[in-house]
């Protein structure tokens, strides 16, 4: 359901239905914060995303993988914060994949910042 939120434009909607989730007891994975990043980052919802991300792992213990990495950098870079998507690249305990840095110069193309 959150995916298909999501997938929908429906990011609010996605949120509200988390937030439904946790209300009940149920305990969000990797998957599902997936899907919220991603609500998050194709909504413009960039203090959720950056929430979401740090309460993965410290309410959940949910550590990070490539996919939560590419969702924020994603997130950035869609918001123009440009420096911050660098900043999570060069941080972040994997490498980045091809996806993240297509994500990254497509965004520099469209807010055109080509330096």
């Amino acid at each position: 359901m959150l995916a298909g939120f999501t997938a929908n434009g429906c990011s609010e909607k996605a949120l509200e239905l988390f937030s439904k989730m946790e209300s009940t007891g149920l305990v969000p994975n990797k998957i599902t914060f997936n899907s919220i990043l991603n609500a998050c980052s194709h909504g413009g919802l960039v203090e959720e995303g950056i929430r979401y991300f740090g309460r993965m792992s410290t309410v959940y213990g949910i550590k990070p993988d490539i996919a939560h990495y590419g969702c924020m950098v994603d997130l950035y870079c869609r918001a123009g914060f440009f420096g911050k998507a660098e900043e999570m690249i060069q941080t972040m305990p994997v490498e980045p994949d091809a996806a993240m840095l297509k994500a990254l110069l497509g965004a520099c193309r469209i807010h055109k910042k080509l330096e």
